[in-house]
């Protein structure tokens, strides 16, 4: 029995190391990787691209993009409030949610990575004539953004279908749609897209707005 529960602990760990795909995070050693320390004070601001490194786990981290709404998504923790912490603050908060539950020490380094050129809106929809954003992670082809067409829209699974489809272990039944809404509250819906995309129940599928975030976990069962 403990040999059988030890196993399931890592598959389920490298399940999770997997969630990040290779094409968002550099690999070690980049030679076209420009880090920028924090200037005292500085405090991280909607778009800028972080750097988070954790010295005891090579594969948690990489370079994440900070939504308009000022949030990062991180495996096993999933979402942080990062905008206006300076990257120390937002470092020691990964670093006390990784020891609560997953490590006896955690050493964690926020980096800016590239500083955003002007900060992302997320109450300019499209009727401003910009181009929208939709974050897609996770169990997909090709993560990372989506744009919106000025005067266009997409739903969840256009979104997904631009981000190359689904990969090989993607959970289609359990596809997580984020929003914060006008109260800046954060608003959560679960989409079966095997429902919408396989058995044609179209009716499910949900309009994306800008700064939306779509996240594709993965099946452990797809062998």
């Amino acid at each position: 029995m403990r040999i059988l529960v030890r196993n399931w602990g890592i598959i389920v760990w490298m399940g999770i190391s997997l969630f990040i795909s290779p094409g968002l995070f550099p690999g070690e050693g980049s030679k076209d990787t420009q880090i920028s320390p924090p200037a005292k004070g500085e405090v991280i601001l909607p778009g800028d691209k972080l750097f988070i490194r954790v010295e005891e786990d090579k594969n948690f981290g990489g370079v994440i993009t900070v939504s308009p709404e000022g949030y990062i998504i991180l495996p096993l923790i999933n979402e942080i409030k990062a905008s206006g912490l300076t990257p120390q603050e937002l470092a020691k908060i990964i670093k006390e949610k990784l020891e609560e539950r997953f490590f006896r020490k955690a050493t964690v380094s926020v980096l800016f990575y590239e500083k955003a050129k002007e900060i992302p809106s997320s109450t300019s929809r499209q009727e401003s004539g910009k181009v929208g954003k939709v974050y897609i992670f996770g169990q997909v082809k090709s993560p990372g953004i989506v744009k919106i067409p000025p005067g266009e829209t997409l739903t969840v699974a256009e979104v997904i279908i631009l981000a190359g489809g689904f990969s090989d272990f993607a959970n289609k039944k359990k596809v997580k749609l984020i929003r914060i809404n006008k109260k800046g509250e954060r608003e959560v819906k679960i989409l079966n897209m095997v429902r919408i995309l396989e058995e044609g129940r179209l009716n499910e599928d949900v309009k994306v707005k800008d700064g939306d975030w779509i996240i594709v976990p993965r099946s452990f069962f797809n062998f």
